[in-house]
């Protein structure tokens, strides 16, 4: 997906309209729906990172849910796959004649990757929570799209203690930042 595109789907899926969301960020009533037009038809970027997390912001979301990956073209996501598998472990199978996939982290030659499998935990916790009915479809929705900072998080005690240290509320201004800061005082490998 093009940041275009996920900014468009996080838009609609926040009910917010193109003229409404460039306004917020400080754009003119003039040019707030062109702008944002132009971002999601992919005839214009935002020029700096400051634009992208006022988006981030008034969406409700991460910058990192806004940033470009290539998941709508369904004949380039197997090489996605194919990447995950040979680095990852990403193995596909099939179980009751349904296609999965899954990571298996034995394998020889693969990364061991303890920030993924943490992140993945995260995710497998919140999917087994929606298919139980204990938190509605909206909530894994809104979960995923402010991830990682929406608890449960495998991160979520460093990035608390982070913006605690800086004596400020979250931001996607510093969300990078402390998203890898974060990493390295969790995790050896990151040092």
């Amino acid at each position: 997906m093009s940041f275009g595109s996920n900014l468009r789907t996080i838009r609609k899926y926040r009910k917010i309209d193109q003229s409404e969301l460039g306004e917020q960020i400080g754009l003119s009533k003039k040019s707030a729906y062109s702008t944002i037009s132009q971002y999601e038809r992919e005839m214009k970027k935002p020029r700096n990172k400051e634009t992208i997390n006022k988006l981030a912001d008034k969406l409700h979301t991460t910058s990192f849910m806004l940033e470009d990956t290539d998941l709508y073209s369904s004949e380039k996501v197997i090489y996605t796959l194919f990447w995950l598998a040979q680095f990852y472990g990403l193995d596909i199978d099939e179980l009751d004649g349904q296609i999965i996939l899954r990571f298996n982290q034995n394998k020889h030659g693969i990364i061991k990757n303890d920030v993924l499998i943490d992140q993945l935990s995260d995710w497998l916790e919140m999917a087994k929570k929606e298919r139980a009915g204990v938190i509605s479809t909206a909530n894994y929705t809104e979960w995923m799209l402010n991830y990682p900072i929406q608890k449960p998080s495998f991160i979520s005690k460093e990035l608390d203690e982070y913006f605690d240290q800086l004596n400020t509320e979250f931001n996607n201004d510093e969300l990078e930042k402390a998203y890898y800061e974060c990493l390295k005082k969790k995790y050896e490998s990151y040092k």
